[in-house]
């Protein structure tokens, strides 16, 4: 993926056909291993919401991986951990990236604690 995707803004996630458009992208080279460690972990903890890793982002071949502690409501929300949820953390995170120039297709985002 080069650029920013189509559609890439601040609390995108918060429509339903949003989410369902990433979901179906989790099955590409860059996210399966990933798409696969989180559906372990729900196999593991099927008490617990484990959000999924954004596939807009960098995925296995990123090469600076943000490491959050735990998810928010949002995330939990939209299926995704991402700097597209649906809330103000997420907004400013989506913003800073931009300001310092980072290319969201070379980093990864996830948590300490994925639920």
């Amino acid at each position: 993926m080069v650029g920013a995707p189509s559609g890439d803004a601040p609390k995108s996630l918060a429509d339903p056909a949003a989410r369902e458009a990433r979901r179906l992208r989790l099955r590409e080279p860059h996210m399966a291993p990933l798409a696969e460690f989180a559906r372990r972990l729900r196999l593991s903890h099927p008490d617990r919401l484990i959000p999924d890793f954004d596939p807009w982002d960098g995925g296995a071949t990123a090469r600076v991986l943000y490491l959050l502690e735990a998810p928010g409501g949002r995330a939990a929300g939209s299926g995704f951990v991402s700097r597209n949820n649906p809330d103000e953390s997420a907004k400013n995170f989506f913003k800073l990236n931009i300001k310092a120039g980072i290319p969201r297709q070379l980093t990864v985002i996830w948590n300490a604690v994925p639920w």
